[in-house]
This record gives C-alpha cells, structure tokens and sequence, in this order.
C-alpha cells in the first residue's frame, strides 16, 4: 500500500504532474462510472431473433400438423407444406389510463419477476396471421384431390383458397 501511495505521490507532484493528475482524474472517473452501472436496474429487453425464433417454431408446428392432416385425404400421397406468416406475434400488456381535461396519460403497471428485474403485466398475446401456404402433393394432379387439399388447408389456416396454392410433386430420381 505504501509503494502505492509513493508512486502517485510522485506522479502527481513530478514535471509530467498536469498528465498525470488528468490521468488519474480519467481513471477515478471511469471507475466511478463501472461502480454506477451496477447499481442501475438492467432492462430486460427481447431480442428481435427471440420473436423470429418463436414464430418460425409456430410456423413450423403448424406446417407439421397440416402436413399430418393433409396426407390423410384420400389420393394426395406425400404431402410437403410450406407456410407464411404476415407478422410476428405480438404482446399486449395492461394499461391505466388517466384522463385530466383534454389529455390522457397512460401508465404500464409492472412487477418484480424472480430473477428481481421488473416486468409489465402481460395481457394477451395475439399470433401472428397466416398469409399463405403452399402444398406440394403426389396426388395433386388429381382435380378433386386438389380441391380437397385446397379446402382443408384453407379451414384449418382460416384463409381463402386463394391464398392456399397445390402443385403435383415431382418424382424424385435416384441419384
């Protein structure tokens, strides 16, 4: 400790003492700044790949189901679907909202979660809307079980058959 205390005793009186006073004066205030971090409450904030990620698992959950479904229909064979999403899921969290006049303000409720950082109240979370699909069946060549495939994809993802397109599967060639 008394070396240490020796050392900046000679940098800050020595012919260099204005660098060195600035130096340390760098130093303490750098340290200061880490001390301050750590006391600060961390924000938890969702990374946009965590939402991507989740709405491609939702994707394909969905896309596995339908495929399960639609090689059942009578004729279709092996049965590939592919799905799109319009957006990602979203979270809707409570709100009070006061009114004084003319202007409202709204505040978000939140409370301390187990690892001690502070979360809003989750309300709802509303999934993302199917945009489309795209159905690749053996049996596809068939009218009637293009419509029959065409239909079921479009009730189950609660589209139009506009939006659901199947197409003959081609033979796959040994290699």
């Amino acid at each position: 400790m008394l070396k240490v205390r020796e050392l900046l005793t000679r940098l800050l009186n020595g012919d260099d003492g204005k660098k060195a006073k600035l130096l340390f004066a760098v130093g303490a205030a750098v340290i200061v700044l880490l001390l301050l971090s750590e006391l600060l409450p961390q924000r938890q904030t969702v990374k946009e790949d965590d939402g991507n990620a989740f709405a491609a698992a939702y994707t394909d959950a969905l896309e596995r189901r339908l495929t399960d479904l639609l090689s059942r229909v009578d004729g279709a064979g092996k049965v590939c679907v592919m799905i799109t999403l319009d957006d990602s899921f979203e979270n809707e969290y409570a709100a009070e909202k006061t009114v004084d006049g003319d202007s409202s303000k709204s505040t978000y409720p939140s409370f301390k979660n187990g690892s001690g950082t502070e979360d809003g109240l989750l309300v709802k979370v509303r999934r993302p809307k199917v945009r489309g699909a795209a159905i690749v069946a053996q049996g596809a060549d068939d009218p009637r079980v293009k419509a029959a495939l065409t239909d079921a994809a479009a009730a189950v993802l609660g589209v139009s058959s506009a939006r659901v397109s199947v197409e003959k599967m081609t033979e796959e060639k040994e290699r």
